[in-house]
Parts: C-alpha cells; sequence; structure tokens
C-alpha cells in the first residue's frame, strides 16, 4: 500500500499544485510561493530535526543548521554548526542576477526556524548534501516553484523527490517567475564556469 502511495506522489503533488495555483489565483508579475503537498514515506525516519542558525542564509541553497543528532553533529564545526547544501537544486549565487532576490525567499521560507534535514551525501567541502522539509513541504521544491532556484539535473541521483523538484521548476518556467522572468535563464553552473 505504502509503495502505491510514494509511486502515486508525483500525480498527487502535480494535482495539488495546479489546484493551488488555480484557486489562488496569481498576477503574472507577482511571484509567490505556493505550498507544495508532499506525500512522505519511510524516508521519514532517517529525517533528523534541526534548527536553522540565525542569520545563516546567505544564499539560495546552503544553510548552516544545529542539531544534537549524532548522525548530523558529527558534521558540526567548533561552533556546532553544521553547514547544508540543498539537493536538487541550484540557486543564483549572490552577486548573480536574482541572486538576493533567491537569498531572500530562502530566509521567508525558513521564517520558522525548524527543519528536518534528510541527508543524502557529503560534498567534497565537507557539507551535508540534503533535502530539507518543514511545514509547508520540500524546501527544494518551494523554491524552484518560486522562481528562486533551478532544478539541478546534474545531481538528480541525489534526490530521492526529483519529480516534485523537476515539476515545480515546469510551473515556474510557464509562468516565467523569478530565474525565468526575462526568458534567457542565467544558470549559476555556466555563471560559476564562467
Amino acid at each position: 500500500m505504502t509503495n502505491k502511495l510514494l509511486g502515486a506522489a508525483p500525480v498527487l503533488i502535480a494535482i495539488a499544485l495546479i489546484g493551488h495555483s488555480v484557486i489562488r489565483g496569481r498576477a503574472e508579475s507577482e511571484p509567490r510561493i505556493i505550498q507544495t503537498v508532499e506525500v512522505r514515506g519511510d524516508w521519514e525516519a532517517a529525517g533528523y530535526p534541526a534548527r536553522v542558525v540565525p542569520g545563516s542564509v546567505y544564499d539560495g541553497d546552503t544553510i548552516r543548521v544545529k542539531s544534537d543528532r549524532p548522525e548530523l553533529a558529527k558534521y558540526a564545526n567548533d561552533k556546532g554548526e553544521i553547514k547544508v547544501r540543498f539537493a536538487c537544486i541550484d540557486a543564483p549565487e549572490k552577486q548573480q542576477r536574482h541572486g538576493i532576490m533567491a537569498r531572500d525567499t530562502l530566509r521567508s521560507i525558513l521564517a520558522a526556524g525548524e527543519v528536518t534535514v534528510d541527508p543524502v551525501d557529503v560534498d567534497r567541502y565537507g557539507r551535508v548534501v540534503a533535502e530539507l522539509w518543514n511545514d509547508d513541504g520540500l524546501v527544494q521544491s518551494n523554491m524552484v516553484v518560486a522562481g528562486a532556484a533551478f532544478p539541478y539535473e546534474d545531481y538528480k541521483e541525489n534526490c530521492k523527490n526529483w519529480d516534485a523538484v523537476s515539476y515545480s521548476g515546469q510551473l515556474a518556467k510557464k509562468q516565467r517567475l523569478g530565474v525565468w522572468a526575462s526568458g534567457v535563464p542565467e544558470y549559476p553552473w555556466e555563471w560559476r564556469r564562467r
């Protein structure tokens, strides 16, 4: 039964996102965060509660958190802070067009300060790569649907909820929100290469 529900997750997410968008209506020029509905599965047992470190949202895809859970705490610096890089997405750099908007959108999404960290990897810089959840659902999906980040296809194998993130990107692109507004997006991975 659980596998059937998890298999239906992309359809349920699509219906929820479309329904929410239609019901609320939206001005094309006014990007807003759409709350996503996610179907949680057995991964939830692997997620760890954490508190976002105040002032740690420097850009749109990396934060610092504190957690007493040994599974996360072993990656903490001397201040007890764990640097978390978001799986599934890449947000514009702060110096890049839309970079400040991406940072501010993430600050808004994380305003409550509590997240569940679902680690998927540790990168070469020692950051925990993870999917993050809060009361509004998958943080990555909410960033992408607001036009504040791009689905990062090169790393989709580390993204347990790739279908939700990818679909959120399709919605934002269709509505020309945020990073998609000009019709010619400036992808962060290309910007960094230059």
